[in-house]
């Protein structure tokens, strides 16, 4: 007599039948658990255990169909995120140790990388609306203001849509020191957001001079100047008007930055309006009003990234020092004042709008 634990007495189909129909059944998928309707469920002891990820010898990714790690619905989402394998991965079967540092890579630092891609992104669509403009300056300067304008604005829009899934979108130092202080963000986090923001800055500004080089150098005769007929560098930073003090350039700047931060809070408040949907694109709408009613004096940086950036790369593109001594050395200004005008903002936002408008919200809700 079979013992109770013997698979054989437990179950009324022979191993070859129970093997023929899980053939003839169709293939499970990732909604279903692994068995078929027309065959009983083998006992636990007859499952197989799971087994971690395969190794890089055995290739990075499981085999089709559902790994016993994934036979539950809380994993599902994973195992499609992992069996979503990019096409190179398929072409380079012998790189797979390489590609799978650089997944690792990816996946613990991708919040990072996409705000270094969305500063890139930013600061390349922006600083490259001011290169048309001042290398062909064909319009009047209303006109010319308004392509500034409506070109930052939108060149924020594309930023915040290229990593806001990922990141929140912040690339701006003062949007993420804001939000460490106001709104919870990790503070670990912070200087790992601040460098990739100034290093997407950074190599976008380079990208733009590579493309417009050759104009630069017919403007300039290939003699980098700041200011001046022949000046190229507010292309890449901003600069303030020359009868502007130091004083009033920094409260311009501070007052900008909380602007900006307090349409921010407003459009991603879901309890406030809802429409996380189209936020990127109503952020943009701001900076755009921002720089047609606020910019004028100082060229509107309110992001310490989109300016510190780029002028060190103006430095070391053949600009020497000039990019941080013009104008009575303004160049810590649009670094330091856009972080105290965000604090500032997200305050205003929580004081007038953010908690009193929830608690009449919930009074009414039970009313």
């Amino acid at each position: 007599m079979a013992s109770a634990a013997d698979p054989k007495s437990a179950h009324p189909f022979l191993p070859t039948e129970i093997d023929q129909a899980h053939e003839e059944a169709p293939s499970p998928n990732v909604y279903h658990l692994v068995g078929t309707s027309n065959v009983k469920q083998p006992l636990a002891a007859a499952k197989p255990e799971a087994q971690p990820l395969q190794s890089a010898e055995q290739g990075y990714y499981p085999q089709s169909g559902i790994h016993p790690r994934y036979q539950n619905p809380e994993a599902m989402m994973e195992k499609q995120e992992i069996d979503e394998v990019p096409s190179w991965e398929k072409r380079f079967p012998r790189l797979g140790g390489i590609f799978e540092k650089a997944h690792s890579l990816r996946t613990r630092y991708n919040d990072y990388l996409a705000e270094f891609a969305g500063t890139l992104t930013l600061v390349l669509l922006g600083d490259g609306v001011l290169a048309t403009v001042i290398l062909y300056p064909e319009g009047t300067e209303t006109s010319v203001w308004l392509m500034v304008s409506f070109g930052w604005g939108f060149a924020l829009t594309m930023a915040l849509f290229v990593s806001g899934g990922v990141s929140g979108g912040h690339v701006n130092p003062a949007i993420t020191f804001a939000a460490a202080c106001l709104r919870g963000f990790p503070w670990r986090k912070v200087p790992g957001y601040v460098a990739m923001q100034l290093l997407g800055a950074f190599c976008g500004a380079g990208l733009l001079f590579g493309l417009v080089k050759s104009s630069i150098d017919h403007r300039d005769g290939g003699e980098r100047h700041v200011l001046g007929l022949k000046g190229t560098g507010g292309i890449f930073a901003t600069y303030p008007q020359p009868w502007i003090t130091i004083g009033t350039a920094f409260l311009a700047e501070a007052f900008a930055t909380g602007v900006l931060v307090l349409c921010i809070y407003a459009i991603t408040d879901e309890r406030n309006m809802p429409g996380t949907r189209i936020a990127p694109l109503a952020i943009g709408f701001a900076l755009t009003a921002i720089s047609m009613s606020l910019g004028f004096q100082t060229g509107f940086a309110v992001n310490p990234a989109r300016d510190l950036g780029p002028r060190v790369f103006t430095a070391c593109a053949g600009y020497s020092s000039s990019p941080f001594h013009a104008f009575t050395k303004y160049a810590w200004v649009p670094v330091v004042a856009p972080f105290v005008g965000a604090v500032l903002g997200g305050l205003v936002y929580d004081f007038f709008i953010n908690h009193p408008r929830l608690e009449i919200r919930e009074d009414r809700r039970h009313s």
